[in-house]
Protein backbone atom coordinates (compact mmCIF):
# COMPACT_ATOMS: atom_id res chain seq x y z
CA UNK A 1 0.00 0.00 0.00
CA UNK A 2 1.66 3.19 -1.26
CA UNK A 3 0.44 6.13 1.23
CA UNK A 4 1.59 9.56 0.30
CA UNK A 5 2.73 11.54 3.26
CA UNK A 6 2.67 15.19 3.65
CA UNK A 7 5.98 15.93 6.11
CA UNK A 8 6.00 19.48 6.46
CA UNK A 9 6.27 20.71 10.29
CA UNK A 10 2.39 21.49 9.88
CA UNK A 11 -0.33 18.37 10.44
CA UNK A 12 0.27 15.78 7.99
CA UNK A 13 -2.96 15.49 5.78
CA UNK A 14 -2.25 11.36 5.75
CA UNK A 15 -3.18 8.30 7.91
CA UNK A 16 -0.73 5.97 8.80
CA UNK A 17 -1.94 2.73 7.32
CA UNK A 18 -2.79 -0.25 8.72
CA UNK A 19 -1.29 -3.47 7.77
CA UNK A 20 -2.93 -5.73 5.95
CA UNK A 21 -3.12 -9.47 6.28
CA UNK A 22 0.51 -9.74 4.73
CA UNK A 23 1.85 -8.23 7.29
CA UNK A 24 0.24 -9.63 9.89
CA UNK A 25 0.89 -13.17 8.90
CA UNK A 26 3.82 -12.21 8.73
CA UNK A 27 3.43 -10.99 12.51
CA UNK A 28 1.59 -13.70 13.27
CA UNK A 29 4.63 -16.25 12.83
CA UNK A 30 7.10 -14.18 14.93
CA UNK A 31 4.68 -14.65 17.46
CA UNK A 32 4.51 -18.27 17.38
CA UNK A 33 8.35 -18.37 17.42
CA UNK A 34 8.97 -15.98 20.25
CA UNK A 35 5.67 -16.57 22.08
CA UNK A 36 4.35 -13.42 22.50
CA UNK A 37 1.11 -11.54 22.14
CA UNK A 38 0.95 -8.37 20.22
CA UNK A 39 -1.76 -6.03 20.54
CA UNK A 40 -3.25 -3.09 18.88
CA UNK A 41 -3.16 0.04 20.46
CA UNK A 42 -4.09 3.70 19.06
CA UNK A 43 -1.07 5.91 18.16
CA UNK A 44 -2.47 8.35 20.47
CA UNK A 45 -2.04 6.29 23.40
CA UNK A 46 2.08 6.42 22.35
CA UNK A 47 2.45 10.29 21.99
CA UNK A 48 -0.23 11.62 24.34
CA UNK A 49 1.89 12.63 27.07
CA UNK A 50 4.74 13.81 24.59
CA UNK A 51 6.33 17.00 24.80
CA UNK A 52 5.24 19.83 22.02
CA UNK A 53 8.90 19.58 20.32
CA UNK A 54 8.96 15.50 20.16
CA UNK A 55 8.75 14.04 16.73
CA UNK A 56 5.54 12.75 17.39
CA UNK A 57 3.97 15.39 17.48
CA UNK A 58 4.57 16.06 13.45
CA UNK A 59 2.26 12.71 12.93
CA UNK A 60 -1.52 12.96 14.02
CA UNK A 61 -3.81 10.19 12.87
CA UNK A 62 -6.60 8.09 14.47
CA UNK A 63 -5.01 5.08 12.95
CA UNK A 64 -3.74 2.36 14.31
CA UNK A 65 -0.47 0.48 14.27
CA UNK A 66 0.65 -2.49 15.88
CA UNK A 67 2.10 -1.83 19.17
CA UNK A 68 2.67 -3.90 22.37
CA UNK A 69 0.90 -2.19 25.18
CA UNK A 70 3.01 -0.75 28.42
CA UNK A 71 2.32 -3.58 30.38
CA UNK A 72 3.49 -6.24 27.77
CA UNK A 73 6.16 -4.03 26.51
CA UNK A 74 8.32 -1.41 27.95
CA UNK A 75 8.05 -3.14 31.34
CA UNK A 76 10.30 -5.96 30.03
CA UNK A 77 13.18 -4.94 29.90
CA UNK A 78 15.88 -2.01 29.45
CA UNK A 79 15.77 -1.81 25.31
CA UNK A 80 19.02 -0.64 23.63
CA UNK A 81 19.31 2.78 21.22
CA UNK A 82 22.82 2.72 19.99
CA UNK A 83 24.64 3.97 16.95
CA UNK A 84 27.31 3.43 15.30
CA UNK A 85 30.07 6.80 15.28
CA UNK A 86 32.11 6.33 12.16
CA UNK A 87 35.71 7.39 12.60
CA UNK A 88 35.36 9.93 9.45
CA UNK A 89 32.52 11.56 10.95
CA UNK A 90 34.39 12.77 13.92
CA UNK A 91 34.89 16.47 12.53
CA UNK A 92 31.67 16.53 11.13
CA UNK A 93 29.64 15.91 14.11
CA UNK A 94 32.07 15.83 16.97
CA UNK A 95 31.29 13.58 20.44
CA UNK A 96 29.78 16.21 21.93
CA UNK A 97 27.10 16.83 19.30
CA UNK A 98 25.53 13.25 19.99
CA UNK A 99 22.09 12.78 21.53
CA UNK A 100 23.70 10.62 24.53
CA UNK A 101 21.04 11.25 26.72
CA UNK A 102 18.86 9.06 24.28
CA UNK A 103 21.28 6.35 23.66
CA UNK A 104 22.74 3.59 25.47
CA UNK A 105 25.88 2.27 23.52
CA UNK A 106 28.37 4.10 20.60
CA UNK A 107 29.99 2.20 18.59
CA UNK A 108 32.88 3.69 16.97
CA UNK A 109 33.83 2.17 13.67
CA UNK A 110 35.94 0.96 12.56
CA UNK A 111 39.71 -0.20 14.03
CA UNK A 112 41.43 -1.61 11.62
CA UNK A 113 42.76 -5.01 11.70
CA UNK A 114 46.11 -6.54 10.19
CA UNK A 115 46.76 -10.43 8.92
CA UNK A 116 49.04 -10.86 11.83
CA UNK A 117 45.76 -10.28 14.05
CA UNK A 118 47.54 -6.65 15.58
CA UNK A 119 44.92 -3.84 15.26
CA UNK A 120 44.92 -0.17 13.72
CA UNK A 121 42.77 2.67 14.27
CA UNK A 122 42.97 5.04 11.02
CA UNK A 123 42.59 8.61 10.42
CA UNK A 124 39.50 10.70 10.29
CA UNK A 125 38.84 12.78 7.46
CA UNK A 126 39.95 16.82 8.19
CA UNK A 127 36.86 17.94 6.92
CA UNK A 128 38.83 21.54 6.52
CA UNK A 129 40.12 21.45 10.48
CA UNK A 130 43.14 21.46 11.50
CA UNK A 131 45.10 21.82 14.30
CA UNK A 132 43.81 21.79 17.42
CA UNK A 133 40.35 21.64 16.28
CA UNK A 134 41.56 18.56 14.27
CA UNK A 135 40.04 15.14 15.95
CA UNK A 136 42.61 12.30 15.28
CA UNK A 137 41.25 8.86 16.21
CA UNK A 138 42.74 8.94 19.47
CA UNK A 139 41.40 12.68 20.21
CA UNK A 140 38.32 11.03 19.35
CA UNK A 141 38.63 7.87 21.45
CA UNK A 142 39.37 10.18 24.14
CA UNK A 143 36.53 13.06 23.40
CA UNK A 144 34.02 9.82 23.26
CA UNK A 145 35.26 9.11 26.75
CA UNK A 146 35.42 12.21 28.39
CA UNK A 147 31.84 12.85 27.13
CA UNK A 148 30.58 9.74 28.67
CA UNK A 149 32.31 10.18 32.11
CA UNK A 150 30.40 14.02 32.13
CA UNK A 151 27.44 13.23 31.05
CA UNK A 152 26.23 9.86 30.85
CA UNK A 153 28.37 6.93 33.09
CA UNK A 154 26.39 4.39 32.53
CA UNK A 155 26.49 4.88 28.36
CA UNK A 156 28.46 1.96 27.00
CA UNK A 157 31.26 2.40 24.47
CA UNK A 158 32.36 -0.14 21.98
CA UNK A 159 34.71 -0.01 19.27
CA UNK A 160 34.05 -1.96 16.86
CA UNK A 161 36.25 -3.96 14.09
CA UNK A 162 35.92 -4.82 10.66
CA UNK A 163 32.83 -3.24 8.43
CA UNK A 164 32.34 -3.58 4.66
CA UNK A 165 35.60 -2.18 3.63
CA UNK A 166 37.62 -3.84 6.52
CA UNK A 167 36.70 -7.41 6.67
CA UNK A 168 39.14 -8.99 4.10
CA UNK A 169 41.67 -10.07 7.04
CA UNK A 170 38.93 -12.20 9.25
CA UNK A 171 39.40 -15.41 8.33
CA UNK A 172 43.09 -15.11 7.91
CA UNK A 173 43.17 -13.89 11.86
CA UNK A 174 40.16 -15.86 12.86
CA UNK A 175 41.52 -19.24 11.50
CA UNK A 176 44.79 -19.21 13.50
CA UNK A 177 44.90 -19.94 17.46
CA UNK A 178 47.97 -17.17 17.87
CA UNK A 179 46.57 -14.71 15.17
CA UNK A 180 43.29 -14.96 17.74
CA UNK A 181 45.13 -14.43 20.65
CA UNK A 182 46.81 -11.33 19.32
CA UNK A 183 43.77 -9.62 17.78
CA UNK A 184 42.18 -10.32 21.65
CA UNK A 185 44.88 -9.13 23.68
CA UNK A 186 45.60 -5.47 21.26
CA UNK A 187 41.84 -4.86 21.76
CA UNK A 188 41.83 -5.37 25.00
CA UNK A 189 45.17 -3.24 25.76
CA UNK A 190 43.64 -0.31 23.60
CA UNK A 191 39.73 -1.03 25.60
CA UNK A 192 41.35 -0.22 29.09
CA UNK A 193 44.03 2.20 27.52
CA UNK A 194 40.60 4.80 27.01
CA UNK A 195 38.62 2.66 29.52
CA UNK A 196 36.13 1.78 26.58
CA UNK A 197 33.25 -0.82 27.87
CA UNK A 198 33.81 -3.52 24.88
CA UNK A 199 34.24 -5.07 21.39
CA UNK A 200 31.94 -4.98 18.32
CA UNK A 201 33.21 -7.54 15.61
CA UNK A 202 31.57 -6.69 12.15
CA UNK A 203 33.07 -9.26 9.86
CA UNK A 204 30.76 -9.07 7.08
CA UNK A 205 30.21 -11.55 5.84
CA UNK A 206 31.32 -15.91 6.80
CA UNK A 207 30.48 -16.94 3.17
CA UNK A 208 31.03 -20.83 3.99
CA UNK A 209 30.08 -23.11 7.04
CA UNK A 210 33.98 -23.19 7.05
CA UNK A 211 34.52 -19.25 7.90
CA UNK A 212 31.63 -19.59 10.32
CA UNK A 213 33.43 -22.21 12.72
CA UNK A 214 36.39 -19.56 12.41
CA UNK A 215 33.73 -16.98 13.02
CA UNK A 216 32.52 -18.82 16.24
CA UNK A 217 36.42 -19.32 17.54
CA UNK A 218 36.42 -16.02 17.20
CA UNK A 219 34.00 -14.55 19.24
CA UNK A 220 34.94 -17.76 21.89
CA UNK A 221 38.23 -16.20 22.06
CA UNK A 222 37.06 -12.68 22.14
CA UNK A 223 34.55 -13.81 25.26
CA UNK A 224 37.38 -15.57 27.18
CA UNK A 225 39.49 -12.30 26.68
CA UNK A 226 36.03 -10.43 27.61
CA UNK A 227 34.25 -11.70 30.67
CA UNK A 228 30.83 -11.43 30.78
CA UNK A 229 30.21 -8.85 33.43
CA UNK A 230 33.29 -7.07 32.74
CA UNK A 231 33.34 -6.00 29.69
CA UNK A 232 30.80 -5.84 26.64
CA UNK A 233 31.11 -8.03 23.86
CA UNK A 234 28.52 -7.96 20.50
CA UNK A 235 28.36 -8.81 17.21
CA UNK A 236 27.11 -7.04 13.85
CA UNK A 237 25.59 -9.25 11.54
CA UNK A 238 24.21 -9.20 7.82
CA UNK A 239 20.55 -9.73 8.80
CA UNK A 240 19.58 -12.20 5.71
CA UNK A 241 18.92 -16.03 5.51
CA UNK A 242 21.96 -16.63 3.16
CA UNK A 243 24.17 -15.51 5.92
CA UNK A 244 22.46 -16.48 8.68
CA UNK A 245 23.05 -20.22 7.87
CA UNK A 246 26.75 -19.91 7.26
CA UNK A 247 27.43 -20.03 11.24
CA UNK A 248 26.34 -22.08 14.46
CA UNK A 249 23.41 -18.89 15.40
CA UNK A 250 22.75 -20.60 18.56
CA UNK A 251 26.08 -21.04 19.48
CA UNK A 252 27.86 -17.53 18.57
CA UNK A 253 25.25 -15.71 20.10
CA UNK A 254 25.67 -17.77 23.45
CA UNK A 255 28.83 -15.59 23.10
CA UNK A 256 27.95 -12.41 22.85
CA UNK A 257 25.47 -9.69 24.84
CA UNK A 258 24.13 -8.74 22.20
CA UNK A 259 23.34 -9.53 18.01
CA UNK A 260 23.44 -7.03 16.46
CA UNK A 261 21.05 -7.38 12.73
CA UNK A 262 22.09 -5.68 9.70
CA UNK A 263 18.51 -5.18 8.67
CA UNK A 264 19.17 -2.96 5.61
CA UNK A 265 20.70 -3.09 1.99
CA UNK A 266 17.97 -5.38 1.32
CA UNK A 267 17.97 -3.51 -2.19
CA UNK A 268 21.00 -2.05 -3.96
CA UNK A 269 23.09 -1.68 -6.87
CA UNK A 270 23.11 -5.53 -6.65
CA UNK A 271 19.77 -6.38 -7.42
CA UNK A 272 17.75 -5.92 -10.48
CA UNK A 273 14.90 -4.22 -9.13
CA UNK A 274 14.30 -1.53 -6.83
CA UNK A 275 12.75 -1.95 -3.20
CA UNK A 276 12.55 -0.82 0.32
CA UNK A 277 16.30 -1.74 1.51
CA UNK A 278 15.41 -1.42 5.44
CA UNK A 279 12.26 -3.17 4.97
CA UNK A 280 10.80 -5.10 8.24
CA UNK A 281 8.78 -7.42 6.19
CA UNK A 282 8.77 -8.77 2.38
CA UNK A 283 6.18 -9.12 -0.10
CA UNK A 284 7.31 -12.91 -0.46
CA UNK A 285 7.23 -15.48 2.42
CA UNK A 286 11.30 -16.44 2.39
CA UNK A 287 12.39 -12.82 1.00
CA UNK A 288 15.59 -11.01 2.74
CA UNK A 289 13.48 -8.49 5.39
CA UNK A 290 14.12 -7.39 9.32
CA UNK A 291 11.61 -10.15 10.45
CA UNK A 292 12.59 -13.01 8.32
CA UNK A 293 16.15 -12.82 9.95
CA UNK A 294 14.47 -12.59 13.16
CA UNK A 295 12.79 -15.17 12.76
CA UNK A 296 15.39 -17.35 11.33
CA UNK A 297 17.44 -16.75 15.05
CA UNK A 298 14.27 -17.22 17.04
CA UNK A 299 13.50 -20.83 15.29
CA UNK A 300 16.02 -22.77 17.53
CA UNK A 301 14.15 -21.84 21.61
CA UNK A 302 17.93 -21.24 22.89
CA UNK A 303 18.02 -18.19 21.80
CA UNK A 304 17.59 -15.35 23.92
CA UNK A 305 14.99 -12.96 22.12
CA UNK A 306 16.83 -10.38 24.49
CA UNK A 307 20.15 -10.36 22.78
CA UNK A 308 18.40 -9.65 19.17
CA UNK A 309 19.18 -6.16 18.15
CA UNK A 310 17.30 -4.54 15.18
CA UNK A 311 19.69 -2.43 12.75
CA UNK A 312 18.19 1.11 11.45
CA UNK A 313 19.19 2.57 8.21
CA UNK A 314 20.10 6.36 8.84
CA UNK A 315 20.89 6.81 5.00
CA UNK A 316 18.63 6.15 1.58
CA UNK A 317 19.03 3.93 -1.57
CA UNK A 318 18.69 5.53 -4.34
CA UNK A 319 17.47 3.95 -7.71
CA UNK A 320 17.63 5.71 -11.35
CA UNK A 321 15.04 5.80 -13.73
CA UNK A 322 11.93 4.21 -11.75
CA UNK A 323 9.32 6.20 -9.50
CA UNK A 324 8.33 3.30 -7.08
CA UNK A 325 9.18 -0.09 -6.10
CA UNK A 326 9.66 -3.49 -8.09
CA UNK A 327 10.47 -1.76 -10.83
CA UNK A 328 13.53 -2.53 -13.08
CA UNK A 329 15.98 0.71 -12.70
CA UNK A 330 18.56 2.01 -15.22
CA UNK A 331 22.22 0.41 -14.56
CA UNK A 332 23.55 2.58 -17.11
CA UNK A 333 22.48 5.86 -14.55
CA UNK A 334 24.00 3.41 -11.10
CA UNK A 335 27.33 4.01 -10.07
CA UNK A 336 29.22 0.58 -9.16
CA UNK A 337 28.92 1.96 -5.30
CA UNK A 338 25.41 2.51 -5.81
CA UNK A 339 23.45 6.31 -4.53
CA UNK A 340 23.37 6.65 -1.01
CA UNK A 341 22.00 9.97 1.00
CA UNK A 342 21.71 10.12 4.73
CA UNK A 343 18.99 10.95 6.09
CA UNK A 344 19.55 14.43 7.10
CA UNK A 345 20.22 14.95 3.36
CA UNK A 346 17.12 14.09 1.89
CA UNK A 347 15.03 17.36 2.61
CA UNK A 348 12.55 15.90 4.92
CA UNK A 349 10.31 18.38 6.05
CA UNK A 350 10.89 21.06 3.98
CA UNK A 351 8.04 22.62 2.17
CA UNK A 352 6.72 20.64 -0.38
CA UNK A 353 8.47 17.46 -0.20
CA UNK A 354 6.23 14.14 -0.72
CA UNK A 355 6.55 10.90 1.28
CA UNK A 356 5.11 8.42 0.46
CA UNK A 357 4.73 4.99 3.60
CA UNK A 358 4.35 1.48 2.79
CA UNK A 359 2.68 0.16 5.74
CA UNK A 360 2.48 -3.06 4.50
CA UNK A 361 6.42 -3.57 4.24
CA UNK A 362 7.49 -0.84 6.50
CA UNK A 363 9.39 1.66 4.38
CA UNK A 364 9.13 5.31 3.34
CA UNK A 365 10.26 6.73 0.22
CA UNK A 366 10.72 9.93 -1.97
CA UNK A 367 11.09 10.37 -5.76
CA UNK A 368 12.78 13.21 -7.35
CA UNK A 369 11.58 14.06 -10.14
CA UNK A 370 14.50 16.43 -11.47
CA UNK A 371 16.73 13.70 -11.15
CA UNK A 372 14.50 10.50 -11.78
CA UNK A 373 15.61 8.55 -8.90
CA UNK A 374 13.33 6.94 -6.47
CA UNK A 375 14.94 7.19 -2.73
CA UNK A 376 14.18 4.54 0.23
CA UNK A 377 14.67 5.37 3.26
CA UNK A 378 13.51 5.14 7.31
CA UNK A 379 11.45 7.73 8.56
CA UNK A 380 9.27 7.88 12.25
CA UNK A 381 6.61 5.79 10.82
CA UNK A 382 8.82 3.05 9.62
CA UNK A 383 10.67 3.17 13.16
CA UNK A 384 7.14 3.63 15.38
CA UNK A 385 6.66 0.43 12.94
CA UNK A 386 9.98 -0.94 14.11
CA UNK A 387 10.49 0.09 17.69
CA UNK A 388 7.01 -1.34 18.35
CA UNK A 389 7.88 -5.04 16.63
CA UNK A 390 11.08 -5.11 18.78
CA UNK A 391 8.95 -4.38 21.96
CA UNK A 392 6.20 -7.12 21.50
CA UNK A 393 8.89 -9.82 20.60
CA UNK A 394 10.85 -8.35 23.05
CA UNK A 395 13.75 -7.88 21.35
CA UNK A 396 16.79 -6.35 23.41
CA UNK A 397 16.42 -2.85 21.09
CA UNK A 398 17.12 -1.23 18.03
CA UNK A 399 20.47 0.20 16.78
CA UNK A 400 21.36 2.89 13.76
CA UNK A 401 23.75 3.15 10.80
CA UNK A 402 25.35 5.88 11.55
CA UNK A 403 24.28 8.05 13.90
CA UNK A 404 25.62 11.33 12.44
CA UNK A 405 23.23 11.10 9.27
CA UNK A 406 20.07 11.77 11.36
CA UNK A 407 18.37 15.23 12.06
CA UNK A 408 18.96 15.42 15.24
CA UNK A 409 17.93 18.66 16.82
CA UNK A 410 14.53 17.76 14.97
CA UNK A 411 11.37 16.72 16.11
CA UNK A 412 11.80 14.20 12.69
CA UNK A 413 15.14 12.85 14.43
CA UNK A 414 14.80 9.20 14.64
CA UNK A 415 17.04 8.12 17.22
CA UNK A 416 15.33 10.39 19.84
CA UNK A 417 12.00 9.46 18.50
CA UNK A 418 13.39 5.56 18.78
CA UNK A 419 13.98 6.16 22.18
CA UNK A 420 10.97 7.39 23.48
CA UNK A 421 9.69 4.67 21.86
CA UNK A 422 11.48 2.39 24.08
CA UNK A 423 12.06 4.67 27.44
CA UNK A 424 15.20 4.99 26.73
CA UNK A 425 14.66 8.83 26.86
CA UNK A 426 16.37 10.35 29.48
Amino acid sequence: MYVPLDFSMSKSRHKIQQPDEKSSQCISGLRSVANVSISLAPYEAFTANEPTNSPAATITSSAQLPVATASSSRAKRNYTNSIYYPDWACNIRPPTELPVANLTHIYYSFVGLNKDGSIYLTEPETAGKTGSTYLSSKKCLTALRNMRDRYKPELKLLVSVGGGSGSANFTTVASDYNRRARFAQELKDLLDQYSFDGVDVDWETPATKQEGDYYLQLLRTLRSTFPAGHYTLTAAYTGAEWALRAIDVPECISNVDQFNIMAYDYYGPWNGTSGYHGQLYSSTMNGDSGSNAVSYCLKNSTVPAGKLVLGIPLYAQGFPGVNGPDMTWSHSAMSPGGIQIQYNDLGIGSSGTEVYYDAELVGASIYNESDNIWYTFDNVQSVYAKTSFVTSLDLGGVYFWQGTGDLLGSRLSLINFAARALGVAS
